[in-house]
């Protein structure tokens, strides 16, 4: 018993390190993830008032692909990232076109 203690005392700060080291790189890459998503977001923004005027089609086509962006970081486990992403989306298209986000119907959401 005196064996099985010296060997968890010796390797349980190695451990803990390594430990530490795993909860951070995952923290880092949700970082970069929701970071990315927030530029897709508003990217697509930015985009969809570039391209004004569509047809009814073309916007619906626009606003189905938005959709399905957030739906796949949701799927994926980023919900912080799909968030990100349609408040980034939102908060540039109120920005700069109110009347295209009352049409389109958005809001942002709470967290």
């Amino acid at each position: 018993m005196k064996r099985h203690f010296h060997f968890c005392s010796k390797f349980l700060p190695v451990l803990s390190i390594i430990f530490i080291s795993f909860l951070y790189a995952c923290d880092s890459e949700e970082s970069a993830i929701i970071s990315r998503a927030e530029k897709e977001g508003a990217q697509a923004a930015h985009e969809l008032i570039e391209d004004m005027p569509l047809s009814e089609i073309d916007m619906q086509n626009r606003l189905l692909t938005i959709m399905s962006n957030e739906y796949e970081l949701r799927k994926d486990g980023h919900s912080k990232a799909a968030d990100a992403y349609i408040d980034s989306f939102i908060t540039v298209l109120s920005s700069e076109s109110d009347s295209l986000t009352n049409v389109i119907g958005y809001e942002k959401t709470t967290h």
